[in-house]
């Protein structure tokens, strides 16, 4: 019902259009007897094949049980060559390579993808790989883009999809890909290792979790976000530790026994920060946050993550959030050290009257686009302009209904039009009252 007011709004379809839509039924009598396949059909069936070749049921990992170590790896390919690293327990491999003459014609995303599938099936083969939980990164999005959604409009990066599922249902893995920064690439050494330059990152000795922070929070990662935080949403800003997530972040504020011997909470709301959660674990974090406010809707709530392993949490907090923005690192708060851009998230509190949540209002939208058009270019004033922002923004609360639709939607103050005839009587009213109202200043006010 919603798409269709949102089509009949914006004039795609007409209201008559709607509601034979709305009151559509399906005749089970009235269905063709053939259908005309799409050429895509035949290979959904092969990959299904693949699927479901083994003669017993696959066992799906849902949670990998051999947790004494992760594996961590890099893969990048250049036009002319490919490279990839992976780190165990006791070594680092490396796989270095050259495309052939056929490959090289390819694009760059087919040439990512191909490199990060054949690194994992070659380390498969050689049984390296077994019910383990293994991150991939890659200064690649579009693989990340096509492995999290499981399929690609391209036939050929939708058979590497194919491959890379089937190689994970077959080693009872959990594959994480994660798009990371070309700098970091550099940094890395795989970049090197892509054009056969073994003297970058950990080829010359340097430990590959250095590189690799997964399980890393942005505080801890960066000492001058923290004040930059409090200096932008003021003093009342709430740090929550992991701890508080489940009692300080629903409002709870204490409670006491009453008379009977039943405990009873005592309810503040309050401004929160839910402390940075490693990219790894931020899912966690913003499940309990959307319990939180759907219970407690006077609270507002931040949540500020790396741009890393944004297949778990990014999706999640795009529903959630009221705006998201994305800090390049670029600033004193967040500098070039940190490679990956910076995401916080707003979830403001719940308005008493309609539009209820300030997310998706036309004011709203243009204002998030200048916000981040400053982070961009003035590391200076986009954090005075989002401070300002958020004030501004809290207190629609305390407003009337109509003030609060007028501040966030773009229309005239008066919806009513006057009649034709208080027009007349007014001007009558100037013309008897003469110098005494011009005076006064009021003759000027309701002619405006």
């Amino acid at each position: 019902m919603g798409y269709l007011e949102q089509e009949k709004s914006s004039g795609r379809i007409s209201e008559k259009e709607a509601e034979n839509l709305l009151n559509f039924k399906y005749d089970p009598t009235n269905r063709p007897e053939s259908v005309n396949l799409l050429p895509r059909f035949y290979s959904c069936l092969e990959a299904l094949t693949l699927f479901f070749e083994a003669k017993d049921p696959p066992i799906v990992t849902e949670r990998s049980s051999d947790l004494n170590f992760l594996v961590y790896g890099f893969v990048d390919a250049s036009k002319s060559g490919f490279g990839a690293s992976i780190d165990y327990n006791d070594s680092v491999r490396y796989r270095i390579g050259i495309w052939g003459a056929d490959e090289q014609s390819e694009s760059s995303n087919y040439r990512e993808f191909a490199n990060l599938v054949e690194t994992l099936e070659q380390e498969f083969i050689e049984k390296r790989l077994k019910d383990q939980i293994v991150i991939m990164a890659t200064d690649n999005s579009t693989v990340e883009a096509a492995i999290f959604k499981g399929n690609s409009t391209s036939k050929k990066l939708f058979n590497l999809v194919v491959r890379f599922k089937v190689l994970e249902l077959k080693s009872g893995c959990n594959f994480i890909v994660t798009h990371v920064s070309g700098v970091r690439m550099q940094l890395q050494g795989t970049d090197g290792i892509s054009r056969g330059n073994l003297m970058e990152g950990i080829s010359l000795g340097k430990s590959m979790l250095q590189f690799c922070p997964w399980g890393i929070s942005a505080l801890d990662r960066c000492p001058n976000l923290k004040p930059w935080l409090l200096k932008t949403f003021g003093s009342k800003l709430e740090i929550l530790k992991p701890r508080d997530w489940f009692s300080r972040g629903h409002d709870h504020f204490g409670g006491y026994y009453d008379d009977r011997g039943y405990y009873r909470l005592i309810l503040k709301s309050g401004l929160y920060l839910w402390e940075p959660p490693p990219p790894a674990a931020a899912d966690a974090a913003i499940e309990e946050i959307r319990k939180a406010r759907l219970k407690r809707r006077s609270s507002g709530h931040i949540i500020v993550i790396p741009k890393l392993v944004t297949t778990l949490w990014l999706k999640q907090v795009y529903k959630a959030a009221d705006i998201v923005l994305t800090i390049p690192p670029i600033h004193t708060f967040w500098d070039s050290n940190m490679c990956e851009s910076l995401v916080i998230a707003l979830l403001f509190p719940y308005s008493r009257s309609f539009p209820w949540q300030v997310r998706s209002t036309p004011k709203l939208i243009t204002a998030s686009r200048e916000m981040r058009s400053l982070f961009k270019e003035s590391p200076m004033a986009s954090g005075n302009f989002l401070r300002k922002f958020y004030l501004c923004t809290t207190r629609l609360l305390t407003l009337q209904p109509c003030v609060v639709r007028r501040v966030l939607y773009f229309q005239s103050r008066c919806e009513v039009p006057l009649p034709q005839s208080g027009r007349l009587d007014r001007g009558s009213a100037d013309s008897t009252s003469g110098s005494s109202k011009d005076s006064s200043g009021m003759g000027k006010e309701t002619q405006e």
